[in-house]
């Protein structure tokens, strides 16, 4: 017995699902290595960072994850992921780079964050 999503799956739709995982394996994969592990300890290092900043650059990771169970809750109750993000990007981030950080970091930062979710909706 199958259902209908089965039948609808021509081998073409199969072929093009299996070179998009690769490419998100690919892109998962350079995302981890560039973010962690032995290469960012260098960068930090070559940057002159101290043994607390590299520590810090190491425990970020695994505490982000700690975020993920209350972003559950927030995105079943809101039902609108885009308005989420917009909002803890333009509110949150905007607000810690005009307070700490030169404000051309925001001016760079925030078009790329657009044009990121511009691209991710026309991909999908």
């Amino acid at each position: 017995m199958s259902s209908e999503s089965e039948e609808n799956l021509t081998e073409q739709k199969v072929q093009s699902a299996l070179k998009n995982i690769i490419r998100d394996g690919v892109a998962s994969q350079a995302m981890g290595i560039l973010t962690g592990g032995a290469f960012l300890t260098a960068f930090a290092v070559k940057l002159g960072a101290s043994n607390f900043v590299i520590g810090l650059l190491a425990a970020i990771g695994p505490l982000s994850q700690l975020l993920q169970l209350p972003s559950i809750f927030l995105v079943e109750k809101i039902r609108n992921r885009r308005l989420i993000m917009n909002f803890l990007f333009l509110k949150i981030w905007g607000g810690y780079t005009d307070r700490f950080i030169n404000k051309s970091v925001l001016a760079i930062s925030g078009p790329l964050f657009m044009l990121s979710i511009l691209a991710w909706t026309l991909k999908t």
